[in-house]
């Protein structure tokens, strides 16, 4: 490694080991590779076990998407723009006819590099003049959106039960049910449970773009009940709890998608808990969902 920095004028740096607080730049970077398979295994229900497939993909983006901070992607500044990462993926690539002896092919990759370089440096001025402004501006007139929270807002809600890296930091979106000074109650769109959180742990869901419910299923990777169809008995001598019921599930409207579910699985359902009141079967109702 040493002889290969001193070939590039790399300045190594080293750090002390299990520190990697004085690897700013690194860790950076490291953060920026979790958002983008979060998003990708997430965007399609896809195991955090398999992110391992689909670093390969990071990793292209990443040297193939321009750098706001240079102007340009690393990939053009590394290689004076004479590669293209995304040449022949969209549109067929397009081969050069012109040929060049080897000292003018450095001389020209050498000028194309000197001349993204000054660009660069430019730009990344630019960038750090903009970034100063507004920070101040924002320092100026800084709010906390959680004061905008009102009661049926939906908000996301912190994920303190992370199992890896790649789960997302917010879990939700939620619905806000009752404030209470710093307390807030909100409801789940998939379960219709409630429980109470502390604001601290709460921010805005401000996507009008998306439909929560529909955020909401595919972050906890669950069907949405849409009604209760039927209520099938039990054999004679069974406890009342191995009834079975009929479920016609948000967004599927074909018969065929009809299911038949156990006690077990809706027992935790306000709509589920509305059709056993409906049809006098409010006694399989859980104690604790009794009262609402």
């Amino acid at each position: 490694i040493r002889h290969f920095t001193e070939m590039l004028e790399i300045h190594h740096e080293t750090i002390t080991p299990y520190s990697h607080e004085e690897n700013a730049i690194v860790e950076r970077v490291n953060r920026e590779i979790l958002r983008y398979l979060s998003a990708i295994l997430l965007q399609n229900n896809i195991a955090t076990d398999n992110w391992v497939f689909y670093l390969p993909f990071k990793q292209r983006i990443i040297n193939a998407t321009p750098h706001q901070a240079i102007g340009m992607s690393p990939a053009e500044l590394l290689f004076a723009n004479n590669i293209q990462l995304d040449r022949g993926i969209f549109l067929p690539s397009i081969s050069e006819t012109q040929v060049l002896s080897m000292n003018d092919w450095i001389k020209e990759m050498y000028n194309r590099q000197e001349n993204l370089l000054e660009v660069a440096q430019k730009i990344q001025q630019n960038i750090r003049t903009q970034r100063q402004q507004k920070f101040e501006k924002q320092h100026q007139h800084k709010s906390n959106n959680v004061n905008d929270i009102e009661i049926n807002d939906f908000i996301l809600h912190k994920n303190q039960n992370k199992k890896d890296k790649l789960q997302c930091n917010w879990t939700g979106p939620f619905k806000v049910v009752s404030i209470e000074g710093s307390t807030y109650k909100i409801q789940d769109l998939i379960t219709q449970k409630m429980k109470r959180v502390h604001v601290s742990t709460i921010k805005l869901f401000n996507d009008e773009l998306c439909d929560p419910v529909a955020e909401a299923s595919k972050d906890k990777k669950q069907y949405i009940v849409e009604q209760i169809l039927e209520a099938i008995p039990p054999k004679t001598g069974q406890a009342a709890k191995n009834y079975r019921f009929k479920v016609k599930w948000l967004g599927y409207d074909d018969i065929e998608d009809i299911t038949i579910e156990p006690y077990a699985n809706l027992k935790r359902n306000v709509i589920f808990h509305n059709f056993l009141r409906d049809n006098n079967l409010q006694n399989l109702i859980p104690r604790e969902y009794s009262s609402e």
